[in-house]
């Protein structure tokens, strides 16, 4: 029986887990600032590119890669999200700041 790992599946969960994470770590230490939360984007490439080595080099020879390319959209769409969550909560906390 042929097996399939779709590549993709595990880095969207890492990325729900670590942005999840980051940013909750942010509500209660808010010296954690959003902008640092948001430049660790970069992360998930590193992740991807992890799980299709491991998916490589641990693979069975009865086994098939394929992209998981819903996982991959998610995982943008999360970042877009994470990112403009981050904005707005900027400028709530700009406005709140310096007005009068």
């Amino acid at each position: 029986m042929k097996h399939t790992h779709r590549i993709g599946t595990v880095t969207f969960g890492a990325s729900l887990i670590a942005f999840g994470a980051a940013f909750l770590l942010h509500f209660f230490i808010p010296a954690v600032s959003i902008m640092t939360v948001i430049s660790f984007w970069p992360v998930i490439f590193i992740l991807l590119g992890l799980e299709v080595l491991v998916s490589t080099f641990r693979g069975r020879d009865d086994q098939t890669m394929i992209y998981d390319k819903t996982g991959i959209i998610l995982t943008a769409l999360l970042v877009l999200f994470a990112m403009g969550m981050g904005v707005v909560s900027l400028i709530v906390e700009y406005a709140m700041r310096y007005t009068i």
